[in-house]
């Protein structure tokens, strides 16, 4: 995951056995991937609440899904354990804004919080279960995953 202070990803690798309120977690690695300089000031202009483009969103959307992917395989060479092995990965992905208290918009009241980070690039690699915001499945959401294959699809699919 990567936080608001927006300054790199950490990844942790974990055993997780039982389940409920029986569930141990043992923690087998971590490792912090820092962001160049110039990600983290474009996380932190499209994070400011400024005039930003959607197209810059989508771009940031994709390149963090690919940051993570760097920072899973970083976390695989620090432990030895191969890719395959992996059977689920968690992403919270990097808040980009955060509306904790009900705010009316559009004559409707909600809390909100939007996050980035592609989950079905993560998926797409590891061939494994991806929980992401939005939730990903084995392999994304089906248009997601296509664009993680760098397929683009023409106005007539």
């Amino acid at each position: 995951m990567s936080g608001t202070s927006a300054d790199g990803v950490d990844a942790a690798l974990c055993r997780i056995t039982g389940h409920g309120t029986a569930s141990k977690i043992e923690q087998l690695g971590f490792v912090f991937q820092p962001f160049s300089g110039e990600i983290r000031r474009e996380i932190l202009r499209l994070a400011s609440g400024n005039s930003a483009c959607a197209a810059d969103f989508c771009k940031m959307n994709f390149l963090l899904g690919e940051l993570y992917v760097q920072a899973v395989e970083a976390l695989c060479a620090e432990t030895g354990i191969r890719a395959e092995q992996i059977d689920l990965i968690g992403s919270h992905g990097q808040t980009f804004w955060h509306i904790p208290l009900p705010e009316t918009y559009l004559g409707h009241s909600f809390r909100s919080t939007f996050q980035l980070g592609e989950g079905s690039v993560l998926a797409q690699r590891f061939g494994c279960l991806v929980v992401s915001r939005p939730w990903c499945g084995r392999s994304g959401t089906w248009r997601r995953t296509d664009w993680a294959h760098h397929w683009y699809p023409t106005a007539s699919s």
